[in-house]
């Protein structure tokens, strides 16, 4: 996965999709909140038309988008 390799050494972690943003499966990746600004970037840059990626901020079992 290119955003896992991308972000790595920023901390990312690939783990599966957390039940509170989706009840089917997928891989997501796991950041830390300050990671958060470069994280955006690199992925804008990766992938321009914003397609197959969202930034969520979890907070125990809820799940907010991140625009």
């Amino acid at each position: 996965m290119v955003a896992a390799r991308e972000l790595r050494e920023l901390g990312a972690v690939m783990m599966p999709v957390p039940r509170c943003i989706s009840a089917s499966c997928g891989v997501a990746l796991r950041l830390e909140p300050q990671a958060l600004p470069d994280a955006r970037e690199r992925l804008e840059s990766l992938f321009p038309q914003r397609e197959g990626w969202r930034l969520y901020l979890i907070q125990g079992q809820q799940a907010q988008p991140l625009e």
